[in-house]
């Protein structure tokens, strides 16, 4: 089976803080509950809404630049703890939806054998 998911590395510059309307640094984020440590969702407590990460960049309350490799990570000086939060999240998900896929395919074969 293929995985229909990629892990990407992202240097985040800024995370909105929805609070405050400020930016703070992603660790600030993770420390402050905006950034969610085991999910990675963006985290608006005020409004309570939750986001996954690459929604919240798309709507510009995390301002990330997509890394070429892990090298890049490092030429620019940025913590490296920031990118393994972000690559276990996409581990993470990656197994969820590996798993969702199979229990999907279980409930589909479940229905044609009902027909």
């Amino acid at each position: 089976m293929t995985c229909c998911c990629q892990v990407h590395t992202y240097a985040v510059s800024d995370v909105k803080d929805p609070l405050t309307g400020s930016d703070v640094s992603f660790v600030d984020a993770v420390r402050r509950g905006i950034i969610d440590r085991e999910t990675g969702d963006y985290v608006n407590r005020h409004a309570g809404e939750r986001l996954p990460v690459a929604d919240a960049i798309r709507r510009g309350l995390v301002v990330a630049r997509l890394l070429a490799d892990d090298d890049e990570l490092l030429t620019l000086g940025a913590d490296r703890r920031d990118a393994v939060i972000v690559e276990r999240i996409g581990r993470l998900r990656t197994n969820v939806l590996r798993k969702l896929r199979v229990v999907n395919a279980f409930k589909a074969a479940a229905a044609a054998n009902k027909e």
